[in-house]
């Protein structure tokens, strides 16, 4: 059943916390045309870039922020949390918007799906990579078959923790506390969510990493591991907190060709029998803000229209199994 509302401006939204996703998203839903907005600070730090928060209520009860009805409801607080407020917006009937990953478990997925299928909830992930031209771009050649069977894939990621919020002590951060669900493999589940939207489910063979001791965090900030998919293709990944400058590269070897990816270049090439077949550029006036766009305005017309969002719960859970399982492998090991 479609919405009342024919516009994405007049939803309402509530936004749970405030750190810097939460005010990424704040303001890209403003520069959407949304005014009927809400904050709930989960805590009392204050947010790292000026906001304006003129006539925006600010909350620091759950309760009687969904009092209000919102539309929808933004989890952007750390990961251990975000199933205990999804569910509770949920039984509000609120649609849902969960910052990447849904959980740091499985406890609680089936109590959710329960609520999303009863309330017929729209609930959005928030994997912004599958918005990003270079993938869309591989993700078509690897549907129209263009290197023909695929062989192998290798994907480095990394970038150093302490650089990624220079405003705040990298030690204490969300990232780096295990009780928040912090550790590279569930922060970085980007990569293990496109390998999986790209090829597949994915199987863990083996898996190696753990806590480097070089920035005094008690989460694991490298892992190694390596999967296959179920038409047997080798994958390799490889995701640390400690490369500086960055990286995020992908290599895929199939029978005809390969296909080369830089993140930070924003370049993706088509090889076949040694000849650049087809390349993917990003705009010179594209930014990087431009998928956390992207991936709300799927979300807010997926309330409009009554469609699914790009990323959502079914087709984002076997990503978060598969990072699971590499943590557990690890731990055990």
């Amino acid at each position: 059943m479609a919405h009342k509302y024919t516009n994405i401006s007049d939803l309402s939204v509530l936004i749970v916390g405030l750190g810097s996703i939460g005010s990424r998203h704040y303001s890209n839903l403003r520069a959407l045309g949304l005014t009927k907005l809400g904050i709930l600070r989960t805590s009392n730090t204050k947010p790292h870039t000026p906001l304006d928060l003129a006539n925006i209520p600010v909350y620091d009860d759950y309760a009687k922020a969904l009092a209000n009805n919102y539309d929808a409801v933004l989890i952007c607080n750390p990961t251990s949390m975000h199933l205990k407020y999804a569910l509770t917006a949920a039984r509000n009937r609120c649609n849902v918007f969960i910052e990447k990953p849904l959980s740091n478990n499985m406890n609680q997925v089936y109590d959710i799906e329960q609520l999303v299928d009863k309330f017929n909830l729209k609930v959005g992930l928030g994997y912004q990579m599958k918005f990003h031209p270079n993938l869309l771009d591989i993700k078509t050649w690897i549907s129209e078959k263009r290197i023909g069977k695929l062989v192998n894939v290798t994907v480095n990621a990394g970038e150093y923790l302490p650089l990624w919020h220079p405003w705040e002590n990298h030690e204490t951060s969300y990232a780096a506390r295990k009780e928040l669900g912090g550790g590279v493999a569930l922060t970085q589940i980007h990569d293990i969510d496109y390998l999986t939207w790209i090829f597949g489910d994915l199987e863990l063979l083996y898996a190696y990493g753990g806590n480097s001791g070089i920035l005094g965090t008690d989460v694991e900030d490298y892992v190694t591991a390596t999967l296959k998919t179920d038409t047997n293709t080798t994958v390799h990944l490889h995701l640390d907190y400690l490369q500086n400058p960055p990286a995020r590269t992908m290599k895929i070897v199939g029978q005809y060709g390969t296909i080369d990816w830089d993140y930070y270049q924003n370049i993706a090439n088509l090889t076949i029998s040694g000849k650049i077949e087809q390349i993917s550029n990003v705009e010179a006036s594209w930014e990087r803000n431009t998928m956390f766009l992207d991936e709300i305005k799927d979300f807010l017309y997926a309330i409009i229209n009554d469609n699914e969002p790009t990323s959502n719960i079914p087709n984002t859970l076997s990503g978060l199994k598969t990072t699971l399982a590499i943590m557990e492998y690890i731990n055990s090991n």
